[in-house]
């Protein structure tokens, strides 16, 4: 029991650190992205894309959002061909 908790413990500190410092690596940057993307989209939807197609291109600029932030979790990773 004792072995079992504390590998458990050392598994979530190690789990913890790794989130802190992904999330203090990336999402400023991240953050900037999104910004740079969905403001300056949106801008363009409200103005120019009529009503009835506004989720349909909404959806499309979140395809390319979820696709780059995929592409961000996973650069740098080996695998694949």
């Amino acid at each position: 029991d004792d072995a079992n908790a504390a590998v458990v413990r050392n598994h979530h500190g190690d789990v913890y650190t790794h989130l802190t410092t992904r999330l203090r690596n990336d999402l400023p940057e991240a953050l900037v992205v999104g910004w740079s993307m969905w403001v300056p989209s949106m801008a363009f939807m409200f103005a120019f894309v009529p009503g009835k197609f506004q989720v349909l291109f909404s959806n499309g600029v979140g395809f390319v959002w979820n696709a780059y932030l995929s592409w961000r979790t996973h650069e740098g990773e080996e695998g694949g061909s």
